[in-house]
């Protein structure tokens, strides 16, 4: 008998999986927990993200709308430039814009951008 799908998994990602994003409708700050991120604001979003509360957190933030959205980080984003940790994170006006980042050293690190600007 080989191994299930549910324990290749847990093998294959060990600090689990979510099936569901979590979403935000409403202007706030975005959770701190690993995963998917979608923004779904139907006008212009304003969120936050507090410096992280630990290492290794793994936040996919996607623009679910046709609406701009702005994610501030105040000092904490760090995008591999030469310059001083960034401000904010804006995200183009259209569904799929997105950023990865993940946390580390008291900051959160972009792994990768789509359609957003990090000023």
């Amino acid at each position: 008998m080989g191994i299930t799908s549910k324990q290749r998994g847990r093998h294959l990602f060990p600090e689990g999986i979510s099936g569901a994003a979590i979403r935000y409708t409403a202007d706030g700050p975005l959770q701190q927990l690993s995963g998917v991120h979608s923004l779904a604001k139907t006008s212009v979003g304003a969120f936050t993200v507090a410096a992280p509360q630990a290492d290794n957190l793994r936040l996919t933030v996607v623009n679910r709308t046709a609406f701009a959205h702005v994610l501030t980080a105040t000092g904490l984003i760090d995008d591999g430039t030469a310059a001083a940790s960034k401000n904010t994170a804006t995200f183009a006006a259209f569904p799929g814009a997105s950023i990865e980042l993940v946390s580390g050293g008291g900051k959160w690190n972009a792994l990768s951008k789509n359609a957003v600007t990090v000023a």
